[in-house]
This record gives structure tokens, C-alpha cells and sequence, in this order.
């Protein structure tokens, strides 16, 4: 069982260390592609950690799409540019 204190600490630690990536990426000399999957689209997953991950995961895409010059949603091999 994870109680909403852990939860607090695990999101607080990822958060951080995406919020250091991001300003890495930031300041890098060079362009950078970032992949990563949506999973906010699905079920509500039954365990706690797969509400966490998904939770976050939301956070993050949220972050790096606000920081990026160019943001594409790909689905069944499509392309649509989002920003």
C-alpha cells in the first residue's frame, strides 16, 4: 500500500528531476527530440503506482510540450502537429 505522504515524496522527486532535465535541454547547443508515450487516453489503472505513473506522465508531456518549439501527436502511424 502507498499512503498520499510516499505518493507526495515520489511525485515531488520525478517532478524535480524532469524539471532538471528540461532546463538541460534548455540549455543544451544542440536540437533534441524527446519521445515519449500518452497514457492519460486509457483506463484508470486499479493499482496505485499505475495512477501515479499515469498522473505524472500527464505532468511531464505537459512541461516538455510548454518548452518545445514543435509538438507532434503521432497515432496509427499519423502525424499531427500540435504546436
Amino acid at each position: 500500500l502507498i499512503d498520499n505522504k510516499l505518493e507526495k515524496i515520489i511525485e515531488n522527486e520525478i517532478a524535480s528531476f524532469f524539471d532538471n532535465f528540461l532546463k538541460l535541454l534548455k540549455s543544451a547547443r544542440f536540437d533534441s527530440i524527446v519521445v515519449s508515450n500518452e497514457v492519460g487516453l486509457g483506463i484508470v489503472p486499479s493499482y496505485p503506482f499505475g495512477r501515479i505513473f499515469r498522473d505524472l506522465m500527464g505532468v511531464v508531456n505537459k512541461k516538455m510540450a510548454a518548452a518545445a518549439d514543435e509538438v507532434y501527436f503521432f497515432v496509427a502511424g499519423l502525424k499531427q502537429k500540435l504546436k
